[in-house]
């Protein structure tokens, strides 16, 4: 009885030494795994947003003057400076591809415009600029945007002290106009936005001074032309 025993003991240790190798290689056969990683946030453009931009304007403006029943053009002149502003709006992402949108902005201008005839340098000046626009554009990838927009655009005309004759008359203030536009923006972790646009405002109402004495109006319609580069944030 003592000798069955003991053999039943080392039967017992032997199969336990045997299922010790098994059970590592099972183990070695069939890692565990590292959870998955949870998916990335989809992009979306549609939502408010606001910002700010900074930029460069270059305008021009015909110098002419209506006499007798004719318009003369005496010439063109030029301005150029640094221009500020800010906007927002609302975007509409439609079909994953197309983004659609209203936009309304205020632009400082500081444009002025120089004759140099002796009298008075400075005959018209520009420096704030209010627009509001529809938006369309193109997704390049989830997160660039190319775009264009038109809307409408009123800009002040201020005419300052060209002549001192009796009788003269300004049509000036806020002049009516169209502005187009084209840009590039991209979206970064979903919430900021950088752009680099260009616009081009046309004024299409003249601002002008009427000279009694002499019969004839003086007529500018000053255009725009603004670079700018942007950073907005979309809520």
């Amino acid at each position: 009885m003592k000798h069955l025993f003991a053999a039943s003991i080392i039967a017992v240790a032997a199969l336990g030494a045997l299922a010790a190798p098994a059970t590592a290689a099972d183990l070695a056969t069939y890692p565990i795994k590292a959870p998955l990683a949870p998916p990335a946030p989809v992009m979306s453009w549609t939502g408010f947003y606001i910002g700010g931009a900074v930029g460069a304007t270059f305008g021009s403006t015909p110098y002419n003057v209506e006499q007798f029943g004719y318009t003369t053009n005496v010439g063109e002149y030029g301005s150029s400076s640094f221009s500020a502003g800010l906007y927002l709006g609302y975007n509409w992402q439609v079909a994953q591809t197309w983004v659609f949108g209203l936009e309304g902005e205020a632009n400082w201008l500081n444009q002025s415009f120089s004759n140099n005839n002796g009298l008075n340098s400075t005959f018209l000046s520009s420096d704030w600029q209010f627009a509001i626009s529809a938006r369309g554009g193109y997704l390049l990838t989830p997160s660039s945007l190319l775009f264009a927009k038109v809307g409408w655009a009123f800009t002040d005309a201020n005419i300052n002290n060209v002549y001192t004759l009796p009788g003269v008359t300004y049509s000036d203030g806020y002049r009516n106009g169209v502005l187009v536009g084209l840009g590039l923006e991209t979206m970064i972790a979903n919430n900021w936005l950088i752009r680099l646009e260009g616009d081009y405002t046309i004024n299409t109402q003249n601002a002008s001074i009427g000279v009694p004495l002499a019969g004839a109006k003086i007529q500018f319609a000053p255009d725009f032309l603004t670079a700018r580069l942007g950073v907005g944030y979309k809520f």
